[in-house]
Formats: structure tokens, sequence, C-alpha cells
């Protein structure tokens, strides 16, 4: 895949190939429609079409950057659910948000 060997040019992240950047960023890159991003829009609009090739279909929590991890049938009482396509949390990240649970570090760490 060619856009993963994208040099950013501009950023926190300059010098660095796309594959090498956090998943956050790149998600923010692609997704973001703020008004920091209409820089990035005007003077490096290639930036925003790899980064959304990059990240392709990848489903990432927009809370802890971590893969969204469709379980449906992988489980013996696994099913399809149909808010799958739009999801954007972990089931703990959005109830947090929510304040309907606490964050634990361990929750966020590696």
């Amino acid at each position: 895949m060619e856009c993963e060997k994208y040099i950013l040019l501009f950023g926190k992240y300059k010098g660095n190939q796309l594959k090498d950047v956090p998943l956050t960023y790149l998600q923010w890159l692609a997704k973001s429609k703020d008004e920091s991003k209409q820089w990035v829009l005007k003077n490096h609009p290639d930036a925003i079409s790899n980064a959304k090739k990059y990240i392709g279909n990848r489903r990432i929590c927009r809370r802890c950057g971590k893969d969204l991890v469709a379980i449906g049938h992988e489980r013996s009482n696994g099913a399809d659910h149909d808010d799958w396509k739009r999801r954007e949390y972990h089931k703990k990240c959005w109830l947090e948000m929510k304040g309907k649970r606490k964050r634990k570090d361990s929750d966020f760490s590696d």
C-alpha cells in the first residue's frame, strides 16, 4: 500500500510516514471538519486523501484510539448488531463519557 509510505510535511509528525503516526491523529486528519484542518485542506490535500486511504475501513474508537472490533459471531452467543456501521466508541468508553462508568488507568494502557 503506497499511502502508508506517504510522509507528512507539516505539524507534530512532520517527516514521519503515515504508518508511524498514531491512528487517532490520522483519524482526525481524515474525518475532522474543524477550523484547524482548513489550513491542511488548503495546503496539503494529498495528506488528507492518503490518511483516508490508509485508514480505509478500520474502525477506531474516538475516545481511546484503539481499534473497534466487531464481536458478532466470534463468541458462542455472539450476534450481529444493527449499530455496528455507525458505532464510534467502545461500550466502556461510551459509558465513561456518559458518566455511568469511572475510568481506570488500566483501560487505556496497551
